[in-house]
């Protein structure tokens, strides 16, 4: 069950992300945050979602824990840019990023 509601919130989330990425969409000025923050934050409620939903089900325990701290790397990534400096490039490819991860986490919480 939690997995389709990560599914109905963070779906549409990433497809703002999305849609800001290319210029269709401003977002960021009508909300008045940090877009890419409220993604990092996102992923990070994504990945417990998915910690949680393994316990509740009591499959995959480990493997979940072993996945789901890689895929906050990205998150741990930014929250760190925010104190030290990263690399331009990586700081410009953050959008693309967590767009595509939380597309795919969003579609994945469909699927079971």
């Amino acid at each position: 069950m939690i997995d389709k509601i990560v599914g109905i919130i963070f779906l549409p989330l990433s497809i703002i992300l999305f849609l800001n990425i290319f210029g269709i969409t401003d977002i960021q000025t009508v909300i008045g945050i940090d877009i890419i923050m409220i993604a990092a934050i996102s992923l990070i409620i994504i990945q417990a979602a998915n910690i949680i939903g393994a316990h509740h089900a009591q499959e995959h325990v480990h493997t979940s824990w072993i996945l789901c701290t890689i895929m906050i790397f990205p998150s741990i990534l930014y929250f760190l840019s925010l104190t030290t400096t990263m690399p331009e490039t990586l700081m410009t490819s953050f959008p693309g990023i967590f767009a595509g991860v939380i597309l795919v986490e969003g579609v994945y919480g469909f699927y079971w």
